[in-house]
């Protein structure tokens, strides 16, 4: 029976990490068990019944152990929805390309709406980071994404200066929508003591702790007006096709400052960096295989790959805190 027992023990820490707490609390629980066992024993009990009195007397060890073991990373849901989003958005091009005339438009505008939503659950937060203020942000990036579709539309049903106005007007409407949500989603990013009152204590990070200042607020603000004129301008004087590149390349390059910044103020900002790094290289590598191949329906395949590597770069930084604990 005391060989029982201590398998029984041994067998609820086989799955936990071999670190040196858990070695100290699975000594700390086989020792008093098998002390608690032979004192059952001395006292006259059977060993079968000094078994259960002592096994009885151990209590749940998962719950000690659980805030020894660290959760496992999931991969988000909505990410995986997002990446097979990605590829399915080829398949509109291809029947409206098959089928000729509006076809192909309709085709493209659906192409654009699917990148939409993809690029949305890209960035869509989950757990204790999914607050409003960050869902209000990943609807508005994909809306900037969204905001090409009119011009191609109208330019196939209307054509002429019409369609031109009213594609132009109906885009620079959504791209106007997506800042005011941008622009709400910065400044809802803190709450006073008053408001927190009445919030469950979920642990929160320090950076969503403090409140966005109003020069931050402004400054995005800027920042996302400037964006939207410089996707004006490339649309008026290059191509509307790869305006819209212009708000992913914003986001990316605001990893950059934010990273950055975050280094200077003497905090972690390594992620940052490598994350807009690994962003502008991936739309460097989407615009250049396009003006080569101009196979736009194929070159999209970088994102989905882009997002996969975005997960190993997330998994490293993981690994690398984990040692570093």
């Amino acid at each position: 029976m005391r060989n029982k027992l201590i398998a029984a023990i041994d067998a609820h820490f086989e799955s936990a990490p071999r670190t040196a707490q858990v070695q100290e609390l699975h000594d700390e629980i086989l020792q008093n068990t098998l002390d608690r066992y032979d004192e059952e024993l001395a006292a006259g009990k059977s060993e079968a019944d000094a078994y259960s009195a002592a096994f009885a007397a151990i209590g749940d060890i998962d719950a000690l152990l659980s805030p020894l073991c660290p959760k496992q990373k999931t991969f988000p849901a909505t990410r995986a929805v997002a990446i097979a989003l990605y590829i399915l958005c080829l398949i509109p091009t291809i029947v409206g390309d098959a089928i000729g005339g509006l076809g192909e438009e309709i085709g493209i505008c659906l192409m654009f709406a699917i990148a939409a939503v993809a690029t949305s659950l890209i960035v869509w937060p989950t757990g204790i980071r999914a607050t409003q203020a960050r869902k209000l942000r990943a609807v508005g990036i994909g809306m900037y994404v969204l905001c090409v579709t009119p011009p191609i539309f109208f330019d196939g049903v209307v054509g002429g200066a019409a369609g031109d106005a009213l594609g132009v007007s109906l885009m620079f409407a959504i791209v106007a929508f997506a800042t005011v949500l941008v622009i709400l989603s910065a400044q809802r990013g803190g709450k006073t003591a008053a408001e927190g009152q009445n919030v469950s204590t979920t642990p929160v990070s320090a950076a969503e702790k403090q409140p966005v200042s109003p020069a931050r607020g402004i400054c995005t603000a800027l920042y996302w007006i400037a964006a939207a004129c410089v996707f004006s301008l490339i649309g008026n004087f290059v191509s509307w096709f790869f305006a819209w590149l212009i708000f992913p390349f914003a986001a990316t390059l605001g990893d950059l400052i934010a990273g950055i910044v975050l280094l200077a103020k003497g905090k972690r900002g390594a992620y940052r960096i490598c994350r807009g790094i690994l962003g502008m290289l991936i739309l460097a590598a989407y615009l250049f295989l396009t003006l080569q191949t101009e196979k736009w329906f194929v070159t999209w395949l970088v994102f989905p790959l882009g997002g996969a590597l975005h997960g190993v770069l997330s998994g490293i930084f993981d690994l690398s805190k984990g040692d570093s604990k």
